[in-house]
């Protein structure tokens, strides 16, 4: 029961991150740095994986003798 509490704390703080970062990309983008604010943006983005392997898990048969 202990971990429900460390859930919430978790997703608090990721949610204070994130609109930590929204409020500096506007900041950017009121001061004319457009450019910046777009890579602080792509720096959020999840990274594709390395192979379309890495994403899913298919079972193997195993040949045996």
């Amino acid at each position: 029961m202990s971990s429900e509490p460390q859930k919430s704390s978790d997703m608090d703080s990721m949610q204070r991150t994130f609109k930590e970062i929204i409020t500096r990309v506007r900041k950017l983008r009121w001061a004319g740095m457009d450019e910046e604010a777009e890579q602080l943006l792509e720096e959020l983005e999840p990274q594709p994986a390395a192979s379309a392997a890495a994403q899913s898990v298919i079972p193997t048969r195993l040949e045996t003798d």
